[in-house]
């Protein structure tokens, strides 16, 4: 029908809530679970996958005021953390980069030879007395 609207309905209701139908090629599985375990306290969730789709069922006895406000904002929470995970795959370089760097000194083995014996040490006296470890660079 060419210039009428149908309105796309993204969930199926249930007998105790509702349910909704995500594109397996859209959703990553990853993005899917992070954004359901926000709504775990408030429903009990369950999901199956078939070749094409994960279908993500919510059942709750408490009375739903408006579905279409539930799915909004299950769908505004799956958008965030596929948003999210995208973001984390585009800067996971950097990221690693950045853990590398700030550890690199830590990490490695010094180039040169270290002493054993040293010749300031020596001159210190600190083993002699050793409270005057305690004391203030100042003072000497």
């Amino acid at each position: 029908m060419v210039g009428s609207t149908q309105k796309f309905r993204a969930y199926e209701l249930t007998d105790n809530g509702f349910s909704i139908k995500l594109d397996r090629n859209l959703y990553a599985r990853e993005a899917v679970m992070k954004a359901l375990y926000r709504f775990h306290d408030k429903y009990i969730i369950s999901y199956e996958t078939d070749g094409a789709f994960i279908h993500v069922f919510f059942e709750t006895n408490a009375k739903i005021e408006s579905i279409e406000h539930e799915i909004s904002g299950i769908m505004k929470e799956l958008a965030f953390q596929m948003i999210r995970l995208d973001t984390a795959r585009r800067t996971r370089g950097i990221r690693e980069l950045l853990v590398a760097r700030s550890l690199y000194a830590t990490c490695i083995e010094p180039e040169r030879d270290v002493p054993e014996h040293d010749e300031a040490e020596a001159k210190s006296g600190w083993r002699e007395d050793q409270s005057h470890i305690f004391a203030s660079w100042s003072e000497e």
